[in-house]
């Protein structure tokens, strides 16, 4: 099984982002239908610290299960701590998987403010969020610290999203490659073969986040996929099946989901369709 690589990690700034009312939903969900239905493909909606209560959390988690009802692929939606337990109980039985937005490497002890591994599978959590620019930028997370993450979170069981991106100074600089390159290679570090299985890379540039910019392949982004795919085989000798997407608007990313990005794969050029993008940050 090869690494599977998550098109865009979503961001939701309050409950009704994700409302089916929305008028770019409709035609976002067609698009990404008929032009990606051939693909595997990881939808993921990361709510951050939204919504603001446990109501307005089961009624968006409602919403989305309705409009991911026949999307193709994996959906999930990574969810504050305290809403887990009852978003878990209105995901069920949906395709819409339960996420966590940070774990802890410990399983028990004193560690005030920490949440495990263990505590996150009892809620029903399936993925779990590591190294988001925001844990890197505000909580001064490091490459070490995420890789020990990193290797907890599959040491259990679960799925790993891994996050990385370049800033805008660092975009600006012709640094994204590098950047990126570096961030995959250390946060896959010690990662085996086989472990790949249950890893999702999400290169999610900080400069696309609520910016109303979009990666398109006359950008760097595509040579940006294109050495992850080169670091990935060094790191463990495997390479992920699609290019990367950003965060983005919903119609920045249905925008981005038709177009045909050429891949870092043995036959250059040879083009394919990307993976569907996710639904995606919807600021207000």
């Amino acid at each position: 099984m090869g690494l599977k690589l998550l098109v865009a990690l979503a961001a939701f700034s309050g409950a009704s982002a994700f409302a089916p009312s929305t008028s770019v939903l409709p035609s976002a969900r067609r698009s990404v239908r008929a032009s990606l239905a051939m693909r595997d493909s990881y939808m993921a909606g990361n709510w951050k610290l939204n919504p603001e209560s446990l109501d307005d959390a089961k009624a968006l988690a409602k919403e989305v299960v309705e409009a991911s009802s026949d999307m193709p692929g994996e959906s999930a939606v990574f969810v504050p701590f305290p809403y887990l337990g009852a978003v878990g109980d209105v995901l069920e039985g949906s395709k819409v998987q339960l996420g966590a937005q940070d774990c802890y490497i410990e399983a028990k002890g004193a560690y005030t403010g920490a949440v495990s591994m263990g505590m996150l599978k009892s809620t029903g959590v399936k993925a779990v969020l590591a190294g988001h620019s925001e844990r890197r930028s505000i909580f001064g997370e490091d490459d070490d610290t995420i890789n020990k993450k990193v290797l907890t979170i599959i040491e259990s069981g679960l799925d790993c999203i891994l996050c990385i991106g370049e800033t805008q100074e660092e975009y600006d600089m012709d640094l994204n490659n590098e950047v990126c390159a570096l961030q995959l290679a250390k946060g896959l570090q010690g990662v085996s073969e086989e472990m790949l299985s249950k890893v999702i890379i999400a290169y999610e540039p900080v400069w696309a986040i609520g910016t109303g910019k979009v990666a398109t392949p006359e950008s760097k982004c595509a040579t940006t996929q294109t050495r992850m795919r080169n670091v990935t085989r060094a790191s463990a000798r495997a390479a992920p099946a699609s290019p990367p997407f950003p965060t983005a608007s919903l119609d920045q990313s249905r925008r981005a989901c038709t177009r045909t990005f050429v891949h870092g794969s043995p036959k250059p050029t040879r083009r394919r369709r990307p993976r569907p993008c996710a639904f995606s940050t919807a600021a207000q």
